[in-house]
């Protein structure tokens, strides 16, 4: 993908992102008929399955890298059930900290050519009823393997979307999260680490408030 000289850092995006996640939460608990909310909060897994598949671009240490989204995804269980199902502990339905984790090893697999691992990565998402499930792991594949293929990955969205949501479907303003995306400059941005970390802690955090309301 051809990185514009002037865009969004991968700061601008990681907040945007949360932004749009809060927005899309706050309206399913809080405001349910405002359909405005959910539609723009669409936009936020496509921008965040992609700074996972960044993030593994960069890594120094994958295995660390897992973990550290392993145990958010352990500690953001309740919190997301609390949200979603108004109870402490609900096992038919997973949050996306493990869809990330997921697609995180699918990229590696893919890299590695292990078929094996990346059916496992696959089949996991769909086993295992994380959020947006295989398609949700197959998303961030897509933003791997299609980095440096703009129109490719529009395509993508759009097939995989249809795949799994059908037409026509609210979720198609997913798609529109192309755009945020294609204006990434590759640049880190501010905050560095302190703004990596409080993202993660965002996640758990916001849902166990609107999931106590």
């Amino acid at each position: 993908m051809t990185k514009p000289k002037f865009g969004l850092t991968a700061a601008h995006l990681r907040i945007l992102a949360l932004a749009l996640m809060l927005i899309d939460h706050t309206g399913r608990v809080l405001f349910p008929s405002q359909i405005w909310m959910i539609c723009l909060g669409r936009l936020a897994f496509p921008i965040f399955a992609f700074q996972i598949a960044e993030g593994y671009r960069h890594t120094h240490d994958f295995r660390r890298y897992c973990m550290r989204l392993a145990l958010f995804a352990v500690v953001s269980e309740i919190p997301f059930d609390l949200m979603v199902f108004g109870e402490p502990l609900v096992f038919g339905h997973q949050n996306v900290m493990l869809t990330l984790l997921l697609g995180l090893l699918s990229c590696r697999a893919w890299d590695r050519k292990d078929g094996w691992g990346l059916i496992f990565a696959l089949l996991a998402g769909a086993l295992t009823r994380c959020d947006y499930g295989f398609h949700g792991v197959l998303t961030v594949l897509l933003f791997h393997v299609c980095r440096d293929q703009e129109w490719e990955l529009l395509l993508g969205m759009l097939m995989i979307c249809i795949c799994r949501y059908g037409f026509p479907s609210i979720q198609l303003f997913s798609v529109l999260a192309w755009l945020p995306i294609r204006l990434y400059n590759g640049e880190k941005g501010p905050g560095g680490i302190w703004l990596q970390y409080a993202a993660y802690i965002f996640y758990p955090a916001h849902m166990l408030i609107l999931g106590l309301l």
